[in-house]
């Protein structure tokens, strides 16, 4: 017999249908029944995960073979959740007296290998080093640790995410005007220990896997330059080749619609606002238009470029458009107006969490919420174009998992990823104060079915520290006046001083006033141009806050990365503290002894 499942509506669980096709003297109600797991899993697998309880209802071989079907998502449904604290060669707290170093950004990024190993890369100020810290199978806690010094390679002043990658001050150092990257897998997904080093100056500087886009820069237009060129940089060779991106340009030109080069403008629609992006492999051009369409474009890079000479000039390399697409202002790609990007591989993903605030409740703190938080998730695959688009709903506040909901609701998703292998999307809350284990919500993208909805730590006996808002579109300050603070007045050089006053007037009307005046030790004063532990910050030692606009409160200031491993449902969560080399890394493991026999309810 041939045994197919067809699926009416995709967005209609109730529609999914078993088909089945058989010779005419076949007893289906006989051999039906007594085909192999496998193949009845097979089959299941092409349904959506609503139809695991209808399924199971038939009988107990249809439900173990459901189970089957279904078991890289159910697992992440485990009602056992194991987290523990992964070791770190830097403190979880900062130190009362932090290191003073050269680097203006401290970070830590998260990579599962391929072959399941957790690689961490913290740069690491006060070593001048980047480090990184390998944990078998992610979570294992003897880790292996390696160094790369920064060596001659400084000094260096911004970073790059992803591949972190260091930009050395103009005319400084050996290297002058120079980027060194300092790769954390290489392209057979194996931890990479080298450090590639190549100059020049680019106005794009974008992860995309093993390999660096470097765009360079255009001399007036996007839409309007002849050519448009770009750098790319093999992680695992050194090598570096130059390609063409004027064929994405103008593919992306004709996706907006009738652009006139006699006339050089647009006669039907415009863009408004675009973005470059990465994924794994690809470059990726999105624009919205005027109208409110959407239009993107990704472009095939070489996937191994051989290393050369000091001497010898940078070749050209073959790349090619992968897809250009159009998409209309009612579609869910167009209707995220200002998303957030995450690289999954090679997909993008854009999602938009602007439905998590402070829950919004009629009749006062016990009434009936107006809203349900969701988070709106756009994939998009950079190699044939396709679109994935859902909205993954947060547990009701009213339910058992309510106060995760909580949790988010206070500043949002602090992190996200997606792995293709099990088909889960999984985000973690904001930091809160001393750095526990985030809330966590795991959603089965096909679906849409809340898979886990999990609070780590208990939450927090109040709501974060709210301050009094400010007229003129200013917002509350970190350090109040008289605070012993100490300001950056060059890439190693703090001087420490009192907080005088706060948002000074500049001088000239209609310029927004300076943060802080700070009156120095050393007999003379200062300015802090920005609000930030980078520029300014107390020499207490106590713990960093910033302003979060959503939540019109002070939270702790920490970036927080998510990383998803590729076979098993466990996942790894660090919090990176801003300014300084401190942090912490968590290993949320979800695996049991005992499947769930039970699909989550769909409400949660």
């Amino acid at each position: 017999p041939v045994l197919r499942a067809e699926t009416g509506n995709l967005d209609d669980a109730s529609d999914a249908t078993l088909i089945f096709t058989a010779p005419m003297n076949m007893d289906v109600s006989q051999d039906v029944a007594s085909l192999p797991d496998d193949l009845l899993a097979a089959c299941f697998g092409q349904l959506k995960l609503h139809s695991l309880p209808h399924i199971a209802r038939v009988c107990h071989h249809w439900r173990a073979a459901a189970q089957l079907a279904f078991a890289s998502r159910l697992r992440w449904q485990q009602h056992a959740v194991h987290t523990r604290q992964l070791p770190l060669p830097v403190p979880r707290a900062p130190p009362i007296t932090p290191e003073r170093s050269q680097i203006l950004r401290t970070g830590l990024s998260l990579t599962f290998l391929r072959g399941g190993d957790l690689a961490v890369q913290i740069v690491d100020g006060s070593a001048s080093a980047v480090r990184t810290v390998c944990f078998p199978n992610g979570s294992s806690l003897h880790p292996k640790e390696s160094m790369r010094p920064f060596g001659n390679h400084g000094p260096f002043t911004a970073g790059v995410g992803g591949i972190i990658g260091y930009r050395a001050a103009s005319g400084e150092g050996p290297s002058g005007e120079s980027m060194a990257f300092f790769p954390a897998m290489c392209g057979d997904g194996t931890a990479s220990n080298s450090i590639r080093v190549t100059k020049g100056r680019w106005q794009n500087v974008l992860s995309a896997g093993h390999l660096v886009f470097l765009l360079r820069m255009h001399s007036h237009s996007w839409w309007l330059d002849k050519t448009i060129t770009a750098d790319v940089l093999d992680g695992d060779t050194g090598g570096i080749a130059a390609v063409d991106v004027t064929p994405l340009r103008d593919a992306l030109r004709q996706q907006i619609v009738q652009f006139d080069p006699s006339s050089t403008h647009f006669t039907d629609d415009r863009p408004d606002c675009g973005a470059v992006s990465a994924a794994d492999g690809h470059f990726i051009f999105h624009v919205s238009t005027e109208h409110g369409a959407k239009a993107a474009a990704a472009l095939r890079l070489p996937a191994h470029i051989p290393s050369r000479g000091p001497d010898e000039p940078i070749h050209w390399a073959d790349s090619w458009v992968t897809f250009a697409c159009r998409w209309p202002a009612t579609h869910a790609i167009a209707q995220m107006h200002s998303p957030a990007e995450k690289r999954c591989g090679e997909h993008l993903m854009l999602w938009d969490d602007s439905t998590f605030t402070v829950a919004d409740h009629v009749g006062g703190s016990t009434g009936p919420v107006r809203a349900r938080s969701h988070v709106d998730v756009v994939l998009l695959h950079a190699g044939t174009g396709a679109v994935v688009a859902r909205t993954l709903f947060a547990p009701a506040l009213g339910n058992l998992q309510g106060e995760v909901t909580d949790a988010f609701n206070y500043g949002g998703i602090a992190a996200i990823d997606y792995t293709s292998a099990s088909g889960v999307v999984a985000a973690c809350s904001q930091p809160r104060a001393g750095l526990p284990p985030p809330g966590l919500l795991i959603w089965d993208l096909e679906s849409a079915v809340c898979l886990q909805a999990v609070l780590l730590h208990p939450p927090a006996p109040e709501p974060p520290l709210r301050r009094t808002g400010l007229v003129g579109g200013l917002t509350p300050l970190r350090l109040e006046i008289g605070t012993r603070v100490e300001c950056r007045t060059g890439d190693a050089i703090w001087h420490r001083g009192i907080v005088a006053a706060h948002y000074v007037p500049r001088g000239r009307l209609g310029e927004r006033p300076l943060p802080y005046l700070v009156h120095l030790e050393r007999g003379d004063a200062c300015f802090a141009l920005v609000d930030h532990a980078e520029v300014i910050r107390a020499v207490d030692g106590r713990e960093e806050v910033t302003w979060n606009s959503r939540t019109q409160a002070m939270q702790v200031a920490a970036h927080t990365s998510l990383s998803l491993h590729p076979s098993t449902p466990r996942l790894a969560v660090g919090m990176w503290r801003d300014g300084v080399a401190a942090g912490v890394l968590y290993s949320v493991d979800m695996e049991s002894t005992q499947r769930a026999s039970t699909l989550a309810d769909p409400g949660r």
